[in-house]
């Protein structure tokens, strides 16, 4: 099974959120996506987390909270989300060939994202910890 992660850094008010506009894979092509990546060999959901956010975007992320994970017959994605000031989201840049972008969650449109960003960001948000516990949802293939 291979397993990956991917994270929401929003501003502290959840107006804006960091995104990232995928290349790779071809299914991803021009739409905005989390930053994520692979979890490599003896690393944590949590570890790979923090390193593919710093490696993506040039900020280091301490404060990520998991709140939930997708797995298909060969995957699982853990899911997370953090709040920081305003002015951290846009010292964020793109340090790979793939644009990373601040955007209003308001603006955002089911054309432009990859189509399980309109219940995972919302899932985000909802998440409150003295009420949210974890969820797990798992693909089932008909």
């Amino acid at each position: 099974m291979i397993e990956y992660v991917c994270g929401f850094l929003f501003d502290v008010n959840e107006v804006d959120v960091v995104l990232i506009r995928k290349l790779r894979p071809q299914w991803q092509c021009g739409l905005l996506n989390g930053v994520g990546g692979h979890i490599e060999p003896g690393e944590t959901p949590y570890e790979a987390m923090c390193r593919e956010f710093l490696e993506e975007t040039g900020v280091d992320i301490m404060c990520w909270r998991k709140y939930t994970s997708l797995e298909g017959e060969s995957y699982r994605v853990h899911f997370f989300y953090a709040h920081v000031p305003l002015e951290v989201l846009y010292q964020t840049q793109s340090m790979t060939d793939e644009l990373v972008e601040v955007v209003s969650i308001w603006n955002l449109t089911e054309h432009e994202t990859i189509p399980n960003l309109k219940w995972l960001i919302p899932m985000a948000l909802s998440m409150n910890a003295e009420r949210a516990e974890l969820f797990a949802i798992t693909e089932v293939s008909n």
